[in-house]
C-alpha cells in the first residue's frame, strides 16, 4: 500500500503506512528504507536520513540505503563519507548504473570533469535513456565538451524524435 500511494504522489499517507510497517517489522532494512523514502518526499529530511542510517544499521551491505548516504554526503560536500559509503558499494556493485552515476558526481565534485564524463558514458551505454544522455552531456559541457554535448543530444534525438526533455537542452545547449 506505501509504494502505491509513493507512486501515487500520495506521501503523507505513504508516510503513515510505512511507519506502521516500520513499527510491525522494526528489524528490516528494507522497511527503513522504504519509510526513508517517504520522508524524503515529505520534505522531511532529517527523518529521511535517520531511516536510511536505520537501514544501514540493519544491514550494512543495503545498496539502496548506501546510494541513498552517498548522494547526500556528495550533495554536502561530505567526501570523506562519501568515499567511504562508494567503497562498499564498489565492493557490492562496482558496475550498478546507480553506482557509476554516483562515481562520476564524486568526480564532478572533485573537479575530475573527464573522469565523470567516463563513468556517465559507461552508464549510458548499458541503460540509454533520457536522464543517462542528458547527465552525460551536463559532464561533457562541464568538461568544455560542448560540441560533443550536442552531437549526443541530437544522436538521441534522430532515434527518439518526440522527445521533448531532450530538445529543451539542446536549445539550451545552443544558445
Amino acid at each position: 500500500t506505501g509504494l502505491a500511494q509513493l507512486a501515487l504522489q500520495e506521501n503523507t499517507d505513504a508516510l503513515e503506512t510505512l511507519q506502521q510497517l516500520v513499527n510491525a517489522k522494526p528489524g528490516s532494512a528494507q522497511n527503513h528504507f522504504l519509510l526513508a523514502t517517504a520522508a524524503g518526499k515529505t520534505g522531511d529530511a532529517l527523518k529521511a536520513r535517520q531511516e536510511l542510517a536505520e537501514a544501514l544499521r540493519l544491514d550494512a551491505n543495503h545498496v539502496p540505503a548506501l546510494i541513498n548516504l552517498a548522494r547526500i554526503a556528495i550533495g554536502e560536500g561530505a567526501q570523506e563519507q562519501a568515499g567511504q559509503y562508494l567503497a562498499t558499494l564498489l565492493e557490492l556493485a562496482p558496475d550498478a548504473p546507480d553506482v557509476l552515476r554516483l562515481r562520476a558526481l564524486s568526480e564532478a565534485a572533485k573537479g575530475n570533469a573527464a573522469e565523470a564524463v567516463a563513468l556517465a558514458q559507461r552508464v549510458f551505454t548499458q541503460m540509454p535513456s533520457t536522464q543517462s544522455v542528458l547527465e552525460l552531456t551536463s559532464y561533457k559541457i562541464t568538461a568544455g565538451n560542448n560540441g560533443d554535448a550536442t552531437v549526443s543530444l541530437k544522436q538521441w534525438l534522430k532515434y527518439h524524435p518526440n522527445d521533448v526533455a531532450m530538445r529543451i537542452a539542446l536549445a539550451k545547449n545552443m544558445e
